[in-house]
């Protein structure tokens, strides 16, 4: 199974006058109205079949709420962070996972999850995870940083796609490696 996590900003400013303050507050630019959402999507891995989603997380900022320096970021604990979604999806989703019998799981997430040492709080660390690298951290088996090790080993695959930048816009050729 793979577990799919990403989050979303659901952005209802154009309905501000129509919505019961409760459920909403400010989203990403810190003024229009809205809520976030990070699901958990389940897909089988062999047949890409979408089995459902093992957790939904629902929350919002305050309107009013004090700036990371004012809080204390870097020393505030992982549990009163954003971030803390990650950790919680892979949580909420091992229990479903135990619930229905299911052995293996590959837990993917955007660069937005690499957050590295929470991820040992999960009840199974042995489980893969599949992260998209934000951060160019030193590799245990060698001397080498993340990315100085992948800049040294060749590419393993090279695809062209295609790309809608918008609806109705022309295509633009991109690759991916």
């Amino acid at each position: 199974m793979l577990a799919i996590s990403d989050s979303s900003e659901i952005n209802r400013q154009a309905h501000q006058g129509r919505l019961q303050p409760e459920g909403v507050g400010v989203v990403g630019n810190n003024q229009d109205v809205g809520f976030f959402i990070h699901p958990t999507l389940v897909v089988e891995s062999e047949t890409g079949l979408p089995l459902g989603l093992s957790t939904v997380q629902v929350w919002h900022r305050p309107a009013e709420r004090p700036s990371k320096a004012e809080r204390h970021y870097k020393r505030q604990p992982i549990e009163e962070k954003e971030s803390y979604k990650w950790i919680k999806s892979a949580q909420g989703s091992e229990a479903v996972f135990e619930a229905g019998g299911v052995t293996q799981v590959t837990y993917i997430g955007d660069s937005e999850s690499d957050i590295h040492e929470p991820w040992f709080q999960m009840p199974q660390t042995h489980r893969p995870l599949l992260v998209r690298a934000c951060r160019d951290r030193l590799l245990s088996d060698c001397e080498a940083s993340l990315f100085a090790h992948l800049a040294l080993n060749p590419c393993w695959e090279h695809t062209r796609l295609t790309c809608w930048l918008t609806h109705g816009s022309t295509e633009k050729p991109g690759r991916r490696r």
